[in-house]
């Protein structure tokens, strides 16, 4: 039988006809054949023509990569590991490489990566294919990562139980609102980070503790406003000022003058002919407009000039 390319024969015991010809081996009179030129020829073996062999005028390779020509014991075809041999496609890290006869493949991914093609690994988007088990509601942030996903905190008044769910706080009562507080008047009663405290003390008292308030003697103490003409009277959360001595009215709460002091609707403040009545800390206020009382006062300075000149 004479070969003039690359040819693939059955599998089966073959002799030379003649090692010198471009012959390959021939299954007509094996007992002309000596031994040494049989060749048990494997699945897939493919027998070159023309080339140089050790027992044939031939080469031989396999027609399958995933096959290897073998010379020991015999010539053969045998498969390749390529798991061990470290030339798979496979991601490795991700994909486990698994051989077969003659070829390989690649296991599936991990948990949280899906099978991108033959050989890599995809990252699956929990949070956007919705797979993610993060509380709904309350609501935690499912945020991706790389094979993955973590959710984020709670909302105000939960806190996070485990990676996923929330727990509703427990409530917590507020003294100041349902008066079992410590606070005593003056003192107001402020809720805060989860516990009550008394505010400060209003003007004219002092902090007593931290509940209670005691009255601030501000004549005592000399923080009062009251002039020298006026005795100072102390009074619960305040005081007040005595009435100007006689010969002097009453400027303000605190104050004295010479001379009588209108008050007037609008702020203005004029001297008055004759005294308002009682001498008392309180200013009068005057019911009548600054811009009548004005109007007034220039008509009598008139009348006065009018006098002069007769």
């Amino acid at each position: 039988m004479i070969w003039n390319g690359t040819h693939i024969i059955p599998a089966g015991i073959w002799k030379s006809a003649n090692a010198n010809q471009k012959f390959a081996c021939t299954s007509s009179d094996l007992g002309t054949c000596a031994p040494s030129n049989l060749l048990v020829v494997s699945e897939n073996m493919i027998i070159v023509p023309g080339t140089v062999s050790s027992v044939f005028n031939v080469s031989y390779s396999c027609g399958d990569p995933g096959y290897e020509v073998v010379s020991e014991p015999i010539f053969s075809c045998e498969d390749i590991d390529e798991c061990e041999a470290g030339t798979s496609l496979c991601n490795v890290s991700m994909r486990a490489c698994q051989n077969n006869i003659g070829g390989y493949f690649c296991g599936d991914c991990p948990s949280g990566f899906s099978n991108d093609g033959l050989y890599e690994c995809m990252d699956i988007d929990e949070c956007a294919e919705g797979k993610d088990l993060c509380s709904k509601n309350p609501a935690r942030m499912c945020m991706n990562t790389w094979g993955s996903y973590t959710c984020g905190d709670c909302p105000v008044t939960y806190t996070n139980d485990g990676l996923y769910n929330c727990t509703k706080d427990a409530e917590v009562s507020n003294p100041c609102t349902d008066n079992t507080h410590l606070c005593k008047p003056p003192r107001n009663c402020s809720f805060s980070t989860g516990s009550a405290v008394c505010l400060n003390c209003p003007t004219g008292y002092k902090n007593n503790g931290p509940y209670e308030c005691t009255d601030a003697d501000e004549c005592t103490e000399g923080t009062h406003k009251c002039s020298i003409q006026r005795s100072c009277s102390n009074i619960e959360g305040g005081y007040q000022c005595a009435n100007c001595p006689s010969g002097l009215y009453n400027n303000g709460p605190y104050e004295c003058s010479t001379v009588p002091i209108t008050v007037f609707t609008d702020g203005t403040v004029l001297p008055t002919e004759t005294p308002t009545g009682s001498n008392t800390n309180t200013p009068s206020v005057s019911t009548t407009s600054a811009n009548s009382a004005i109007s007034t006062l220039v008509i009598c300075l008139q009348l006065v000039v009018v006098m002069l000149f007769i």
